[in-house]
């Protein structure tokens, strides 16, 4: 193998965990917003400022890093079983 192909390899990961670590923010970030949106409407608060919508930001940075790092987690793992998904049905 060719340093111009692990390289490509590499560059190749990467972006695949960029686009997972991009999509599990954006997932964090509205999971944290629909549930408190859900949660304020299915449990009615007793004054505006005890809603989850109004305290629920704290949790933004549980979110958003976890989304992130679960993003890119699978995505290297989706990319790798597709990836030998492909090689298996080639060899057939």
């Amino acid at each position: 193998m060719s340093n111009a192909t692990s390289l490509t390899k590499i560059v190749f990961n990467l972006i695949v965990a960029g686009v997972g670590a991009v999509l599990g923010g954006i997932l964090g970030f509205f999971g944290l917003l629909w549930s408190c949106q859900w949660y304020d409407a299915t449990h009615p608060p007793s004054s505006p400022t005890a809603s989850m919508m109004a305290v629920g930001w704290v949790y933004a940075f549980i979110t958003i890093p976890v989304g992130v790092i679960l993003g890119i987690v699978i995505s290297l793992l989706l990319y790798r079983w597709i990836k030998n998904r492909r090689k298996k049905a080639t060899i057939k």
